[in-house]
């Protein structure tokens, strides 16, 4: 395992995830929910940087998606 180079693809799919969530608006309603349940319930293991990434994220989604 290979924790900084997972943590950047992790950061990549979701961040793609946030580009294309507002073509599925129905499938990714909770999709926003979700990164911040990430963010609750990990906190203390996750990386700062994925943290924020997360947070930047969910903020996106639910400005594209309203």
């Amino acid at each position: 395992m290979q924790p900084v180079s997972d943590s950047r693809r992790f950061r990549e799919l979701i961040g793609f995830l946030s580009h294309v969530a507002p073509c599925y608006p129905k499938r990714m309603a909770g999709f926003p929910g979700q990164l911040m349940s990430l963010v609750r319930d990990h906190h203390s293991v996750l990386r700062a940087d994925l943290r924020k990434t997360l947070v930047q994220v969910c903020g996106t989604v639910r400005k594209l998606c309203g």
